[in-house]
């Protein structure tokens, strides 16, 4: 896959570097979005749409990652093999699956707060 991914970005391309940022910066904003959806259901400044403004936030998170991880996951495999900067790699990526994985379950879990409220209906 490494050499696959040589021939095809060349040996001195990083793919970050070409589009990574914006991608990290949207996904980030989104993941911040939902934090603050989900903090003000929970202290009670809204009534019901904290929940769902959290709930959107982490779906759109989720998928925003999916392209940033693949930019991140491309620079990985042109990493030499086992050097500083690849374990410093392999622990950012292993720190982001999880990070992925806990949004992912916290999506899935909360739901429920999202279906049992309603965003009010519009004005006519």
């Amino acid at each position: 896959m490494r050499r696959l991914t040589l021939r095809l970005l060349g040996p001195d391309s990083r793919v970050s570097a070409l589009c990574g940022a914006p991608l990290t910066d949207a996904t980030i904003g989104i993941y911040a979005f939902a934090t603050v959806a989900g903090f003000v259901e929970v202290v009670g400044t809204t009534e019901r749409n904290g929940a769902i403004g959290w709930w959107l936030g982490l779906i759109l998170g989720l998928i925003a990652t999916v392209p940033t991880a693949l930019t991140g996951l491309a620079d990985w495999l042109t990493i030499k093999w086992r050097s500083d900067l690849w374990w410093t790699a392999t622990f950012h990526l292993s720190a982001m699956v999880t990070a992925t994985v806990f949004f992912g379950l916290a999506a899935i879990f909360g739901h429920n707060a999202y279906t049992r409220t309603s965003a009010p209906a519009p004005m006519r």
